[in-house]
């Protein structure tokens, strides 16, 4: 929960919380648990009433929720609507909270299933103002990016110029309509295509998605599918105004510097630009930060200050050896590969061999890094600094968005829970942390499980033993591989329930080291809440 957010309204959210804690840590083996290491409380409520043991408490949060709206258009014939399905908007949803929540603050999105995706297709007043003409040319643009304008696939199947323009309109008053509502818009498009929509510069490609430029403090762009993966969190980051954290040498800025040569993802392209910045600019070569700063911090100039200058994750491709054309993130991803000292030698009459040190914060869902380890929004965060820029954006250029604060229902166990170790050969051993849950609605069909993990080693199964008697998995071993994936400290598991279930009563928590690790490795989980939704 971010300060600004407790000094408000954290009174209020004190008065409805309950202030026992109880009873957590339990380790056990394979069979079972086997002792309890203190003991449970009881929580009389009302003038008296007892509910008997009791673990963990009550807390109420307030979060600012910004509401979503999805609309689904059709591509291009106006023949397809986006597939887009209300199981994949939950699982988007549920991972920009999770990112918001592991980045500290006390935003969350949120949908009205009822209403907040609708469908938009077979329009004869959407994707039908004007007939493709094959050959037409973007006059001024290279549009595939290949350095030659004007060729076959510039200009396939493109709108003339001064074609109606009618889909913009369209698109328009949807948002429009949408921000009305106090929602965010998030326009969903069918299909990919090669057809562009307008052949005047600017150009634009028929595509209500348009990710990033042109969408901030407006709407959210989107492909017609997607679902809980780090999509939803970077773009959003963009509606709220937020810039990638890496400044790309495009193409075009390449080219337009004579003294530029060979790609700009490798090293000798991470020294040629820093060349051309001391050649051009105010900056020598001592300035490694001045440099560093101005060349590879793509959002030091929106007023972001704790994002590291990133020169891009195809750089560490290139340098640790995964081939993105065949799909390989691996290398580019592992821990241990998380810096990079490169060495400059500059020509007369700088003369002299300088070092520079790259260390870009590879878990910044606004870096292209976000497609590391399988797009997992768990291992994901926004900086401090970018918060502060969405909150003034929120403030100041959103002013139809409702920012309602909701007061939210939870319970939690605030007692460490310490991680025993597993010692080679021998069977898993079990920490076992408990909840008791009063008062939650009966009408609940998912339940968020915020699990904050302090560790240091270790490949971990977290299991949620429900009341009910349903056990969920919400982590398996191998998917916090410190090896080959950084540790996810504090998260957001979303589970669904069945329908209707007894969900008060005692909620377990089981956690197991996977691996063989030493007897005095740092690791207990913090803190475990339930929210019901």
């Amino acid at each position: 929960m971010r300060a600004s957010a407790w000094l408000l309204l954290g009174a209020l959210a004190a008065l409805a919380g309950c202030t026992v804690r109880a009873e957590d840590g339990v380790a056990t083996d394979e069979g079972g648990p086997t002792s309890e290491l203190s003991a449970a409380a009881t929580l009389g409520f009302g003038t008296g009433g007892s509910v008997g043991v009791v673990y963990g408490r009550h807390r109420v949060f307030p979060y600012r929720v910004l509401r979503l709206r999805f609309a689904r258009f059709a591509d291009n014939d106006g023949s397809h609507a986006a597939v887009l399905t209300d199981t994949d908007v939950e699982r988007a949803i549920d991972a920009v909270n999770a990112v918001f929540y592991q980045s500290g603050s006390d935003i969350r999105v949120a949908r009205d299933p009822a209403t907040d995706l609708s469908t938009l297709h077979y329009s004869t007043n959407f994707n039908n103002e004007c007939l493709p003409v094959s050959g037409w040319q973007f006059l001024p643009h290279d549009a595939d990016g290949d350095g030659t304008i004007n060729d076959d696939v510039d200009g396939a199947f493109v709108c003339p110029p001064l074609s109606p323009d009618r889909s913009q309109g369209v698109r328009d008053a949807v948002i429009g309509a949408i921000q009305a509502t106090g929602a965010i818009p998030v326009l969903v498009r069918g299909g990919f295509s090669s057809v562009g929509w307008d052949a005047e510069f600017p150009f634009g490609w028929f595509r209500v998605v348009g990710p990033g430029i042109g969408t901030f403090y407006s709407h959210l762009s989107m492909p017609e599918k997607f679902t809980g993966d780090t999509l939803m969190p970077h773009e959003l980051g963009h509606t709220l105004g937020l810039f990638h954290t890496f400044r790309d040498c495009y193409k075009d800025d390449c080219k337009k510097n004579p003294e530029w040569s060979g790609s700009p993802y490798t090293v000798a392209g991470l020294a040629n630009q820093i060349i051309l910045d001391v050649l051009t600019s105010q900056h020598v070569p001592s300035d490694s930060a001045g440099i560093l700063g101005a060349v590879f911090d793509g959002d030091k100039a929106s007023g972001v200050t704790d994002t590291n200058p990133d020169p891009n994750y195809k750089v560490w491709a290139t340098v640790f050896g995964d081939d993105l054309s065949k799909g390989e993130i691996t290398k580019l991803c592992k821990p241990a590969n998380d810096k990079l000292d490169i060495s400059v030698q500059f020509p007369w009459p700088i003369g002299g061999s300088y070092w520079y040190h790259f260390e870009p914060d590879r878990r910044n869902v606004l870096s292209y890094f976000k497609t590391c380890w399988n797009s997992n929004y768990h291992y994901f965060h926004y900086s401090q600094s970018q918060l502060d820029l969405v909150d003034a954006g929120l403030n100041n250029s959103m002013p139809w968005l409702d920012q309602s604060v909701v007061f939210t229902d939870a319970w939690e166990n605030t007692t460490n829970l310490n991680l025993p170790p597993r010692e080679f050969g021998s069977q898993l051993v079990w920490a076992t942390s408990k909840i008791t849950v009063r008062g939650a609605p009966s009408t609940a069909t998912k339940v968020l499980v915020h699990v904050d993990m302090k560790t240091e080693t270790g490949s971990y199964y977290l299991k949620l033993f429900a009341p009910y008697g349903t056990i969920y998995t919400l982590q398996s071993p191998g998917s916090n591989d410190p090896i080959e994936r950084p540790l996810v400290e504090n998260t957001i598991y979303p589970v669904s329930i069945i329908a209707s279930p007894p969900i008060n009563g005692t909620w377990e928590l089981r956690v197991a080291d996977y691996g063989y690790s030493y007897p005095d490795a740092y690791r207990y989980v913090d803190r475990w809440s339930l929210e019901f939704r």
